[in-house]
């Protein structure tokens, strides 16, 4: 097989849920959108709170991001402000991200930032609609918590997404971490009071790892469009 994944799960007596993820995608394998997980939540959590990136943000799509704590009811598919449907609405730099209703709800938050959304399509779903009229009846709400994603490029009048922003062959690994909680508390608070492991420290870059997966993992934001960068990335 081209993808081998890894999932090791390890519940809590406090309903905490620690959930590890290995992918090894091999080298025939072309590139990916996205490494990580979609949890189909209850529908009664309409409301999104997050720590993180507000604005719709990717990884080469992130130097208008600021970095605070935002709140909105989980959008319908009719707000999804693209003429076709398409993949929308990612939060980059996420330190915390919950669903909450009436009855309280479940926060998520990962061994490093992630890129995180929650909404009430698959990305099935909207591959298949070429309109928005197109989109079923939503009955679900997705939340998306993925460690490594693909940029967007700019083929339509530019070049493809470079490589440092791109989910290559290679091997991964992250965690996540699962909490419930009660309809008064304070979700973006959560990740402090349940003892959680502090974010990595920045690898030893002397370690022999393959070129664009160092590269692309722990570089500092490029902008593609400054032609000193766009020149150190071989185009012109």
């Amino acid at each position: 097989a081209g993808i081998h994944l890894v999932l090791t799960y390890t519940i809590f007596s406090d309903g905490r849920m620690l959930l590890t993820e290995e992918t090894t995608i091999n080298p025939e394998v072309p590139i990916l959108p996205r490494i990580g997980l979609r949890i189909t939540a209850d529908p009664a959590l309409q409301q999104s709170v997050w720590y993180g990136f507000g604005q719709e943000t990717y990884p080469d799509r992130k130097a208008c991001g600021t970095l605070k704590r935002y709140e909105k009811p989980v959008a319908n598919g009719h707000e999804n402000y693209y003429v076709r449907p398409q993949e929308y609405d990612d939060h980059m730099e996420c330190r915390i991200f919950a669903l909450r209703g009436e009855h309280g709800g479940f926060a998520v938050f990962g061994s490093r930032p992630l890129s995180m959304k929650a909404i009430p399509y698959t990305s099935e779903q909207l591959d298949d609609a070429d309109h928005i009229w197109e989109l079923p009846e939503s009955k679900n709400v997705y939340l998306y918590a993925d460690a490594h994603v693909t940029g967007l490029g700019n083929a339509s009048c530019g070049a493809e997404v470079f490589p440092p922003y791109q989910v290559v062959p290679g091997h991964y690994r992250y965690s996540l971490t699962l909490v419930p909680f009660a309809p008064d508390a304070d979700p973006v608070a959560l990740k402090n009071a349940v003892d959680p492991p502090e974010y990595a420290p920045e690898p030893d870059l002397s370690e022999p790892l393959p070129g664009l997966y160092r590269e692309r993992l722990y570089h500092r934001y490029r902008d593609p469009s400054d032609p000193d960068i766009r020149a150190s990335l071989g185009y012109v």
